[in-house]
């Protein structure tokens, strides 16, 4: 999903989408598939909006090697999350259950692990989440006996001790119940609804997620890439 206005970067996305902010020295989005190929990733299909004419020129041109990139555009109205992903559905474009991410997070979770513990027979979707450790951020999420029982987008539930990560598996059965065709939505609505109906599967992830929405994520995102530990073939 890289369709947003980025407004909270606006000193970067007056001229570019936040997808093209530079993170030590490379466009994000190129750094972004550089980490979803090293995971074996071979086939992605990026949401457009707002400027996304340049994103599909710095994706045509630094495209990792082995992968394929398809970009689709919301045209002249925005979608959000939820109507972006039905509009590519009904493209036929999807799977029949595809991994769902945003164009602003790094995530350094194994992808393939995540999409290999989706159960089809429990759930419609599957949700990673993290522990909100020391309250620092707002939880959204009640996780019980490998599901989600409770999510919300928005809350100031004590309860919700715990956030969702930014990476998700759907079914496209899910999409097409749940997403209303050419209309603007938000994909957490669906979350929320299954979730409601115990058809919302969670994976627990013990890793920290990475994001550029702000300047804090973008300065701890760098940080990260700058450490020792991290892999120099990326």
């Amino acid at each position: 999903m890289a369709g947003g206005l980025g407004t909270r970067m606006s000193h970067f996305t007056k001229e570019i989408p936040k997808a093209l902010i530079p993170v030590s020295g490379q466009p994000f989005i190129r750094r972004q598939l550089q980490n979803l190929s090293s995971q074996g990733i071979a086939h992605v299909i990026i949401s457009t909006g707002y400027l996304g004419d340049q994103i599909e020129t710095e994706v045509s041109e630094n495209c990792p090697k082995g992968m394929t990139v398809t970009c689709v555009s919301d045209g002249p109205v925005l979608l959000g999350t939820g109507g972006s992903l039905r509009r590519i559905l009904d493209l036929d474009l999807l799977d029949d259950v595809f991994l769902y991410t945003y164009g602003d997070s790094y995530l350094t979770v194994d992808h393939m692990k995540v999409a290999e513990t989706y159960d089809a027979a429990v759930a419609d979707a599957l949700m990673t989440v993290c522990e909100n450790s020391g309250g620092h951020e707002v939880g959204n999420a009640i996780v019980k006996d490998g599901m989600v029982t409770l999510y919300q987008k928005k809350t100031n539930d004590a309860d919700m001790k715990w956030i969702d990560y930014g990476l998700s598996v759907i079914s496209s059965k899910a999409l097409n119940t749940y997403i209303p065709p050419d209309e603007t939505s938000d994909i957490a609505l669906m979350f929320e609804e299954l979730s409601n109906e115990n058809r919302l599967q969670a994976f627990v992830s013990s890793e920290r997620y990475f994001e550029i929405g702000s300047m804090t994520g973008l300065q701890e995102l760098e940080s990260h890439l700058a450490s020792p530990d991290y892999p120099l073939s990326t």
